[in-house]
């Protein structure tokens, strides 16, 4: 189909795909820095040009993804990073198609990014309109996350969550805290053309034991009320391996009994 180089001038079409503009947009992608856009495999993510490739010689109408768009640089002053091991975040997103919306109050942001793990997860407002109006995931206008490295250097990235409203993307054990940090879409809010997502991004801290309870019967589970965190103390008589007893009897079994007791 196509192939260029990173970082490089060198972009080379075969026959008909010089007429695409998404296999353009992909390659030139890749001369200016940017991996692919995956979701499971790779190419799949369809929110951005870094995914797969289109046989149209007029569309479709969209760009890169967020993940793309924060390595680039763009919409940086509508842009919010998010640091829930230190603050939890709340506030409203918005597509880019909406970037010039004149409705807009200041506050929104088109790219949050959330800082602190061992990835960073960009998340944002996949609005189907205007110049994002051909978009071939969340057709009903979802809150997407892709996770990708930390820092703008060359990485592929991963498309992990579509999220409407009431719902909620958990990543266990944040930073290495043991705590989870959830990403929820609490509303989405219309005003004229103009729609906002509300996220909130928040660092779980339990209050009481039942909070802490991880379904595992061979585990006594406590909540540190002061510092918000789970401990999960293991009972030794299920952690310990089971012991198995052949039991051979005489030739007068009903005479026989026996009992094992663990103390």
């Amino acid at each position: 189909v196509a192939y260029a180089y990173v970082n490089s001038w060198l972009s080379v079409y075969n026959d008909n795909w010089c007429t695409s503009p998404s296999a353009q947009m992909h390659e030139i992608g890749h001369n200016i820095g940017l991996a692919h856009s995956n979701e499971g495999g790779q190419y799949q993510d369809q929110s951005g040009m870094m995914g797969y490739s289109y046989g149209e010689d007029e569309g479709p109408r969209m760009c890169f993804n967020n993940a793309k768009n924060y390595q680039l640089g763009w919409y940086s002053d509508k842009g919010e990073v998010s640091q829930p091991l230190l603050q939890d975040w709340t506030g409203s997103l918005i597509g880019v198609d909406d970037y010039q919306n004149q409705d807009l109050d200041g506050s929104e942001k088109v790219i949050l990014t959330v800082q602190g793990d061992s990835l960073d997860y960009h998340v944002g407002f996949n609005r189907v309109k205007g110049l994002n109006a051909d978009n071939k995931e969340g057709a009903d206008d979802k809150v997407l996350i892709q996770s990708r490295d930390p820092g703008i250097s060359f990485a592929d990235s991963q498309l992990i969550a579509k999220l409407g409203v009431g719902d909620s993307y958990i990543i266990e054990d944040f930073g290495g805290d043991n705590r989870p940090v959830t990403i929820e879409v609490t509303s989405i809010d219309s005003n004229g053309s103009l729609q906002k997502a509300n996220v909130s991004v928040k660092l779980f801290g339990c209050t009481i034991d039942s909070e802490c309870d991880d379904n595992n019967s061979c585990t006594t589970d406590v909540c540190d009320d002061s510092t918000g965190l789970c401990t999960h103390v293991n009972d030794k008589w299920c952690a310990e391996p089971f012991l198995k007893i052949a039991v051979v009897t005489d030739n007068y079994p009903s005479e026989t009994s026996w009992v094992s007791d663990k103390n």
